[in-house]
């Protein structure tokens, strides 16, 4: 497990490779043609293993090797792409009396920070009208990450299942009455809508006649703010949502098939009862 970990880090090293940057000081820290401190990034990946080869220098050299007192010093060729290498030098001043360091770019004192990772790493997206209603201070981390994959679409719901495996079937395994989709098992399936008519009351809209994409998007313009009254709705959403998603795999799990005469038990769970 731990070479299996270690294998999937080294391959992000060309991602996080620019992000960080060596600081010559006595140049004893940094390798010469493999570390990123020249401008012209990491010298052996901008020009091929022949500039190591014309410089007579080992692969394994340090920058101290090209470094004496407060000068740059490279071995004497004719190589091109030596000198252009020397062309591009870094402006700063060296001194010798000090280690190498290391600066990490995306911040401005170049200390590492997890933020400034992530904020480097992810690409800006403008802001969807419902994040409020995943991410925000009370949400339950484990619900609010499947109401986002359930908004996205992007839950294993049996018709996407299908596309990549044509012998499972695409109905919902609660009801068996349309295919599964997100809005059918979210809000047109029976199991639903059992739990959608007993939440209409808080929050404030009955769901007859509206689809899982409307009734989301009708949620992002109305329930704004962070009053007790709109947490509460937020959290009767993700929650249905979650439950609604954990009952559907527990039936498929266990084949189970729901009755009609065993939804007042279904309703039983959120403590509500049926007239």
């Amino acid at each position: 497990m731990l070479f299996f970990m270690e294998r999937k880090l080294f391959k992000l090293r060309p991602i996080a490779r620019p992000l960080i940057q060596h600081i010559i000081g006595n140049g004893l820290g940094t390798f010469l043609w493999f570390d990123n401190w020249h401008p012209d990034d990491p010298i052996c990946l901008k020009w091929s293993s022949r500039v190591i080869y014309d410089s007579g220098l080992p692969k394994k050299a340090k920058v101290s090797s090209i470094v004496h007192g407060d000068q740059w010093v490279w071995p004497c060729s004719m190589s091109i792409n030596l000198l252009e290498i020397k062309n591009h030098m870094p402006s700063y001043n060296l001194n010798s009396s000090l280690e190498d360091c290391i600066k990490w770019l995306p911040t401005p004192d170049g200390v590492y920070s997890v933020a400034s990772t992530m904020a480097s790493l992810k690409t800006p997206h403008p802001l969807v009208p419902w994040f409020e209603h995943v991410w925000y201070s009370y949400n339950i981390p484990r619900m609010s990450f499947i109401l986002w994959l359930a908004i996205r679409g992007r839950l294993s719901t049996l018709n996407r299942v299908h596309l990549y495996n044509p012998y499972v079937g695409a109905f919902c395994v609660i009801c068996s009455s349309s295919p599964k989709t997100h809005a059918h098992l979210f809000f047109e399936c029976a199991y639903s809508k059992v739990i959608w008519s007993h939440l209409k009351d808080m929050c404030g809209r009955p769901w007859n006649g509206h689809s899982w994409p409307r009734f989301i998007a009708w949620a992002a313009q109305r329930w704004k703010g962070k009053s007790p009254s709109i947490i509460v709705k937020k959290l009767c959403l993700v929650m249905a949502v979650y439950y609604i998603w954990r009952e559907r795999n527990s039936i498929r799990s266990r084949l189970l098939s729901i009755n009609l005469k065993d939804w007042p038990l279904v309703a039983l769970k959120w403590n509500i009862s049926i007239g």
